[in-house]
């Protein structure tokens, strides 16, 4: 019975492949299919990709403001939430909020 040759890529050489097919225009089984890549491998690519893609999130960066007494702190992240934190807010809170945003 004859062995199965297996197709060892690079991260480089999959993300290559994954750019050319959509550069391409064709379906991605049509490109598989010309590129003798199996459709369940080029799929299983697609998936890890989308799992380990971090977004282009801005980093933190610190800020100075002037308290007041009527001051609350908004914080507005990249896709549209909003974190509110009302005025008296203590010092330990807000470092963990922001630790915390930072793993995000």
């Amino acid at each position: 019975m004859p062995s199965k040759k297996y197709n060892h890529r690079s991260a480089s050489e999959i993300q290559k492949i994954l750019s050319d097919q959509k550069a391409s225009g064709q379906s991605q089984k049509s490109f598989c299919a010309e590129k003798q890549i199996p459709i369940s491998t080029f799929t299983n690519w697609i998936n890890k990709q989308r799992k380990t893609k971090q977004p282009n999130l801005p980093a933190l960066i610190p800020v100075g403001s002037v308290p007041t007494a009527t001051s609350s702190i908004e914080i507005e992240l990249p896709r549209g939430e909003i974190i509110r934190l009302e005025s008296g807010v203590n010092r330990a809170d807000l470092e963990t909020v922001l630790q915390t945003l930072k793993r995000c």
